[in-house]
């Protein structure tokens, strides 16, 4: 149950997780489908609410804004440090270090647009029998991606959260979500729906696997918002979070970031290494 509760609080805004984060974080990795079909369910329910009172576009704008807000905005944000970072840089150590720096470059503003603007289209213009099975399995398939790739691929850096996901042997948990998003493609879209989990199945082993040769394994940005009270935390539990920062109050005045050429001066806010996957 602990490991369900580490998913649901890692992947949404539900404030479920246990009060000390557990060292082993992979077993949590088993239930990431699971969560997925439960943000499809909530797309699926707020569909049905909306459809009947807004135009199609007004109701595609509304669930991808529901699915940013639910999702702390994971995977886009995600997807940004990955356009940033490949197409930013032209060596690994300069991807990684572009991937690390707390702010967002012109090719993650571009991706991060076309991508939401491409989500809204393809949400909006989605009719007939097949809305309500997509909209639910799509999230469930984009998970068991991550799952996927970060188990078949190795981690790029020596520290972070997402070592702590990486820990332990992953057979079972590749096998429970590989169950899990299987049964659920089958249920809502019987043999579409096995056809779509076989091409998310390739393009997320795909994807990873050329994004860990540019790399030298899947990473993020080794910093992150996503917290657990910390009063009964030991400093061990805090090493396997990844979370080295000082808090703001120990840090002393906030120095101005060195500028990097060509990148935006926008502060983001980060999150998971976990999720660099790319898969999206």
């Amino acid at each position: 149950m602990t490991a369900f509760r580490v998913a649901l609080s890692f992947l949404t805004v539900l404030p479920v997780g246990p009060r000390a984060l557990p060292q082993d974080l992979s077993p949590s990795r088993a239930f990431f489908p699971l969560v997925g079909l439960m943000l499809g369910g909530v797309l699926v329910g707020a569909d049905a609410l909306l459809a009947p009172a807004l135009p199609p576009l007004a109701v595609g704008a509304l669930l991808v804004a529901a699915l940013l807000a639910i999702t702390r905005a994971l995977h886009v944000e995600g997807f940004m440090d990955v356009c940033d970072g490949l197409f930013g840089g032209y060596t690994r150590e300069r991807r990684l270090e572009i991937m690390k720096d707390p702010h967002v470059g012109s090719f993650a503003v571009a991706g991060g647009v076309t991508l939401l603007m491409l989500k809204w289209a393809l949400v909006a213009t989605l009719a007939g029998p097949a809305r309500l099975p997509a909209l639910a399995l799509f999230p469930c398939l984009s998970r068991w991606g991550m799952l996927l790739a970060t188990a078949a691929h190795p981690y790029a850096r020596q520290e972070g959260m997402g070592r702590a996901f990486r820990r332990g042997r992953g057979a079972w948990q590749v096998a429970a979500g590989f169950a899990t998003a299987l049964v659920a493609a089958a249920a809502l879209g019987g043999v579409g729906g096995i056809a779509l989990w076989g091409v998310a199945t390739a393009v997320a082993w795909t994807a990873g696997w050329w994004m860990a040769r540019l790399l030298g394994g899947l990473t993020g940005c080794g910093q992150t918002p996503w917290r657990f009270p910390r009063s009964s935390e030991s400093e061990d539990q805090r090493s396997v979070t990844g979370s080295q920062t000082p808090r703001r109050s120990e840090r002393g005045p906030e120095k101005e970031p060195h500028n990097v050429a060509g990148r935006a001066r926008h502060h983001q806010p980060r999150e998971c290494d976990v999720r660099r996957s790319g898969v999206r």
